[in-house]
C-alpha cells in the first residue's frame, strides 16, 4: 500500500462527512465524545496531507513543521485521554466505568508526559518507500513498555465497555495495530493512524446500535 497527499486528503474527506453524519444520529449527549472521533480524525488527516503536501512541493520547514506536529499531536498525546474519556462519558455500567477511570488517569498521564517529551525534544519526519516515517528521539515514544501503556489506555476502554459493540471495534482497532507493526513497522506512526481513522467509521454502528 503506497500512501500519499491525496489518501490522506480523501481520508480526511470521508471521515469528515461520516463523522458529522453520525453526530446528527445520537440521541443522548453523552455520546458526542465518542461519536466525534471520525471528525477528529478527518483533522489528524489533514495535518498528514499538509505535511506531504509541504514536503513534495519544498515548502517552508515552518509549513513543514505544522503538518507534522499537528498530526503527532492527535496521534500521539490526543488519544491517550480522549478514548478513555469519551467511553467512560458514554458508558453506563458503574463496574465498567472503574475500570474506564484507572485507564483514563493512565492516559492523561500519557498525554502528559508525551507533549512534555515532544515539546523538550521535537521530532522529525521524512517520506520513505511512499510512507512518512516520524522519528522522535531518545525512547519515550519508541519503546515497547510505552506503546503498551498507550494501547492499554487507547484500546482496553473499548473491551471493558458493556456497550452494546464496543468490543468489536476495539478487536478491530487492535487488528489494524498488529497489522500496521508487522507489515509497516518502520512507519507504525502513520500507518496504524490511518488505519484507526479508517475503521472508525464504525462508530456509526455503535451509535446506531445504542440510541435509546
Amino acid at each position: 500500500m503506497c500512501f500519499s497527499a491525496g489518501a490522506s486528503y480523501s481520508a480526511a474527506a470521508m471521515l469528515g462527512l461520516g463523522g458529522i453524519f453520525i453526530l446528527s444520529q445520537i440521541k443522548d449527549k453523552k455520546q458526542a465524545l465518542f461519536a466525534a472521533i471520525p471528525c477528529i480524525f478527518a483533522i489528524q488527516q489533514l495535518f498528514e496531507g499538509f505535511l506531504w503536501t509541504s514536503i513534495g512541493y519544498n515548502l517552508s520547514p515552518v509549513l513543514q513543521a505544522i503538518g507534522m506536529y499537528g498530526f503527532l499531536f492527535f496521534a500521539i498525546p490526543f488519544w491517550p485521554t480522549w478514548i478513555p474519556l469519551s467511553t467512560y462519558v458514554m458508558e453506563t455500567n458503574k463496574n465498567a466505568k472503574r475500570g474506564i477511570l484507572i485507564l483514563l488517569v493512565l492516559g492523561i498521564i500519557m498525554s502528559i508526559l508525551s507533549v512534555l517529551w515532544i515539546v523538550f525534544y521535537g521530532a522529525t519526519s521524512q517520506v520513505l518507500s511512499c510512507h512518512i516515517q516520524y522519528k522522535i528521539p531518545a525512547t519515550y515514544i519508541s519503546g515497547d513498555f510505552v506503546l503498551l501503556f498507550y494501547v492499554l489506555a487507547t484500546i482496553a476502554p473499548l473491551f471493558i465497555s458493556t456497550i452494546r459493540y464496543m468490543k468489536i471495534f476495539g478487536l478491530t482497532i487492535l487488528t489494524s495495530l498488529f497489522a500496521a507493526a508487522f507489515f509497516y513497522s518502520g512507519f507504525f506512526i502513520s500507518v496504524w493512524c490511518f488505519f484507526g481513522a479508517l475503521v472508525s467509521i464504525l462508530i456509526f454502528m455503535i451509535i446506531r446500535q445504542n440510541k435509546e
